[in-house]
């Protein structure tokens, strides 16, 4: 039956599994400071584990393959999880040599995936998130009952700054759009706080048997 609860032999030990091997699958290859005590919170509850995540990050990705963007052929200029000073971004970019064909600035915000020992507490910690502010966040069920909840978020910006090789946009912008950027981020990091502390009550009950209904 789909969503019925994983049978709790399997639930932990694939949790075990995925612990005990490299917690975080992307190419920084470590959890992001911000949301270490999420992560823990999330991986000491027996209803949970998280598969993946990121804090949030601001960055600069150059693609020298126009329009048709590649992953294998994109890098990042520039790269923060933290609010940036325009400078950085500026000094990141500013050497014409080495400039790609095509690059933007961006603004990727919090995401994270977790898999949850059943429907009701999947269901239960998507309500959370979704209470946070995390609207973009949903669940899948797979045909083997595996529950992922993913929250994600819609503080998202993304503007092109080089194209030929030549910057398109002026300092006094790259200021502009460095303080939307910030601004967004910080608003990333007022939700992560509040849905830390909401995770955490959560967890508490769980562990301690109370109901998730």
């Amino acid at each position: 039956m789909s969503g019925k609860r994983v049978q709790k032999n399997h639930f932990q030990t694939e949790k075990t599994r995925r612990l005990n091997a490299k917690q975080d699958l992307s190419l920084k290859g470590s959890i992001d400071e911000p949301i270490v005590d999420l992560i823990s919170a999330l991986n000491s509850c027996g209803a949970y584990y998280t598969t993946s995540s990121c804090s949030g990050r601001i960055t600069v990705m150059a693609d020298n393959s126009g329009c048709h963007l590649k992953k294998s052929v994109s890098k990042w200029l520039f790269i923060s999880h933290d609010v940036v000073d325009s400078d950085e971004v500026m000094s990141a970019i500013r050497s014409g040599d080495d400039r790609p064909l095509y690059a933007s600035f961006k603004v990727e915000p919090f995401v994270l995936h977790v898999c949850a020992d059943g429907l009701s507490a999947a269901k239960r910690l998507l309500e959370v998130a979704i209470g946070c502010g995390f609207r973009n966040s949903g669940l899948t069920i797979s045909k083997s009952d595996r529950i992922i909840v993913a929250v994600r978020s819609c503080h998202s910006l993304e503007v092109p700054i080089i194209c030929d090789k030549e910057l398109i946009v002026t300092e006094d912008y790259m200021k502009y759009i460095t303080e939307v950027a910030n601004q967004k981020m910080r608003q990333n990091f007022e939700k992560i706080n509040k849905f830390y502390s909401m995770v955490k009550s959560l967890c508490d009950n769980l562990n301690n048997g109370l109901s998730v209904e």
